[in-house]
């Protein structure tokens, strides 16, 4: 499966900010931190975080050692259709919610079976409102044990707030921004909201789509 929604430069700066970021996850997370939960994020819809998540995934588990999970976390967008082989089950908000266990909720990727998928389907944003810190804290703990990196592609907090209940309990927030196109003042408040909520913010990765 290609990068998603990447055309041919689009995937070679993927990949290239897929390594920038892993560079900057292993300066900036202590080596005390070997299972990873990172959730990346945006400012605004269509800035390329599902192309830029998915590209980081595909590079991670190039390593055999380590097992790679993709979290679908944007219920107002999922992209977990076109991951799977056959559409998307129990996900992250029966996980979460603990209506279902992991083993239940976590499927292969399509052409890409090193890397394990929870996914998300649009009837969950309604639902997304229904869970608590305390059922976010517990659910990513789960999967930090379950996993080496856990690698959350979430909606803008502007549009949805359980995003940043997602960035609380996370050990780093990426924000993805499309170059030369979100408005500075839109990426300075998004960065703000991350830098008060999360557990750390790790900056920002340009994305270049074309």
């Amino acid at each position: 499966m290609n990068e998603i929604g990447a055309g041919a430069d689009g995937v070679r700066h993927a990949e290239a900010q897929a390594q920038r970021i892993i560079e900057t996850v292993n300066v900036e997370l202590p080596s005390s931190v070997n299972r990873r939960v990172l959730t990346l994020t945006s400012s605004v819809s269509g800035e390329g975080v599902s192309t830029i998540t998915w590209t980081l995934a595909k590079t991670l588990a190039q390593d055999p050692a380590n097992r790679v999970l993709y979290v679908d976390a944007n219920p107002i967008a999922p992209v977990s259709e076109r991951l799977l082989a056959q559409p998307p089950g129990e996900g992250l908000l029966s996980f979460l919610l603990a209506r279902c266990n992991l083993e239940d909720a976590i499927r292969p990727a399509t052409h890409a079976g090193a890397i394990s998928v929870l996914a998300s389907r649009r009837s969950d944003g309604t639902h997304a409102g229904s869970v608590m810190d305390v059922q976010v804290e517990k659910g990513l703990g789960l999967l930090r044990a379950s996993f080496n990196y856990v690698l959350i592609d979430a909606a803008p907090p502007s549009l949805s707030p359980f995003t940043l209940l997602l960035a609380r309990h996370s050990d780093g927030v990426i924000l993805v921004t499309e170059a030369g196109v979100t408005p500075r003042d839109a990426v300075a408040r998004t960065a703000g909201e991350i830098q008060r909520n999360a557990r750390r913010f790790l900056g920002i990765a340009l994305n270049r789509r074309s």
